[in-house]
């Protein structure tokens, strides 16, 4: 039985990586997250905005100053598993490969 072309993971593989860091590199500003306040005062529990301020600063201190950030890291990662995968794949006997 074939199994198809066994280079197409290969290059799903590099798609997926070249998109990651094409990600990383271009880093648009619609994808910026919002910098913690620079002089924070205390807050009132009785202002929502207040609180919320609180919050959003304290989001912002965890996450990275760029979302493309993330998602190109995680496409490059996926691509560089699905080389690897598939490579140790045809190292494997036909009929037990996966992919």
């Amino acid at each position: 039985m074939s199994r198809g072309p066994g280079y197409l993971p290969f290059v799903a593989g590099i798609a997926l990586a070249g998109v990651g860091y094409g990600l990383r590199q271009l880093r648009p500003g619609a994808l910026n997250l919002p910098a913690p306040a620079q002089a924070p005062r205390l807050p009132d529990p009785a202002d929502p905005q207040d609180v919320a301020r609180q919050a959003r600063d304290g989001l912002a201190n965890v996450m990275p100053d760029n979302l493309n950030d993330s998602f190109g890291r995680t496409l490059m990662i996926m691509g560089a598993g699905l080389i690897l995968l598939r490579a140790l794949d045809e190292i494997v006997d036909e009929d037990d490969a996966r992919y």
